[in-house]
């Protein structure tokens, strides 16, 4: 019965004079409504009864941690993601997604941690084998061979279901495949799977049975 009342009130141009002569009813009206966004901010940040953060939320925890601003800069080429300079990660603002933007703050979180002067200029091997280390730490940090078979053991059947869930682009997937597969070869070993990058699929070891090799495309 209030929520017509309300609005009825608010068609009128009468809303003072009905929170007036109904105070008490408007302000128990405003404890419902305000309690009806906390819940949903709970339902918005919890799963499964934990407190849930997207990759990005958690990546600007630990740059904030670590004394690393984050901010959003509008660079003058849409090509230039983030530029990483004295502790500061300028991501460009025309991102839309958190996903992309976490991709692109792991990598620039990886030239913080490994990366030492001046690398812009590519032609250099010396700037090569840095920028190589900071990929890899990004990469490592948002995907990782765990959070490979993690993807898999939740059911994913291709690289987009597995980039989604990793909540990571499905570009940004395939270039840390690339790199892990310069890095351990053919295929590498986690706990009880075996990844093979070329072609990429992930195998479950069983020790008393014949393995089935599941591939990913």
């Amino acid at each position: 019965m209030l929520y017509p009342a309300v609005r009825c009130a608010l068609t009128n141009g009468s809303l003072v004079k009905y929170i007036i002569c109904h105070s008490e009813i408007f302000v128990n009206f405003l404890f419902v409504e305000a309690t009806v966004q906390i819940f949903v901010h709970v339902l918005r940040y919890t799963k499964a009864g934990g407190v849930y953060m997207s990759t990005y939320e958690k990546l600007q925890d630990q740059t904030c941690a670590d004394g690393i601003d984050v901010m959003d800069y509008e660079f003058n080429s849409p090509n230039i993601k983030g530029l990483y300079c004295n502790s500061t990660v300028a991501i460009n603002k025309s991102i839309s997604t958190q996903a992309e933007k976490s991709c692109v703050l792991a990598e620039e979180l990886g030239h913080h941690y490994t990366t030492v002067g001046n690398i812009i200029d590519q032609t250099k091997v010396s700037n090569r084998k840095q920028e190589y280390r900071a990929r890899l730490y990004g990469y490592n940090l948002k995907i990782g061979l765990i959070g490979i078979v993690h993807a898999y053991e939740a059911g994913c059947q291709n690289l987009y279901e597995m980039a989604e869930y990793l909540d990571a682009t499905e570009e940004y997937l395939k270039e840390a495949l690339e790199c892990y597969h310069s890095k351990y070869g053919l295929y590498t070993t986690v706990k009880n799977y075996i990844i093979y990058f070329e072609p990429f699929s992930v195998v479950k070891i069983f020790t008393s049975e014949p393995y089935t090799r599941s591939k990913l495309k």
